[in-house]
């Protein structure tokens, strides 16, 4: 179970480093000057080789759980679940004040970006937490 969630980490991690990587050589390619795509996908990039490492670091050090470790392990992605919440509320924020206020394409794309990383982390943790507090 711990795995599988692992595994879709890294699948995202990849996946967002992969297309941060892609959007950066298609902008430099093409000469285009836009800030807003450029720094989506800096951090799109940066974010996602951050979890990749993550994922993979945890993925070596995988044991079978008693239940006061997986006890341990829900309490952990219980407060994931809450910092990525504090992610979601900070980046929408930065997006507001960098469209509305500061008016700063590149505030803007540094917003949507950590945005959707944070979204998806959510996701996935709180599909693995229903897991584990099912025992499916």
């Amino acid at each position: 179970m711990e795995r599988v969630h692992l595994l879709q980490l890294l699948v995202w991690g990849v996946t967002s480093c992969v297309l941060g990587v892609g959007c950066i050589v298609a902008l430099r390619v093409r000469g285009a000057r836009a800030p807003l795509a450029m720094w989506f996908a800096v951090v799109m990039a940066v974010s996602g080789a951050v979890e990749s490492v993550f994922a993979l670091v945890r993925c070596r050090d995988l044991a079978e759980r008693d239940f006061a470790s997986a006890l341990r392990l829900t309490a952990h992605v219980r407060l994931a679940m809450i910092g990525e919440v504090w992610l979601f509320a900070g980046a929408t924020v930065l997006l507001c004040v960098g469209v509305m206020l500061a008016k700063r394409l590149d505030l803007a794309g540094i917003g949507v970006a950590l945005v959707a990383h944070g979204g998806v982390l959510f996701v996935l943790d709180r599909l693995f937490l229903a897991r584990l507090t099912t025992g499916a």
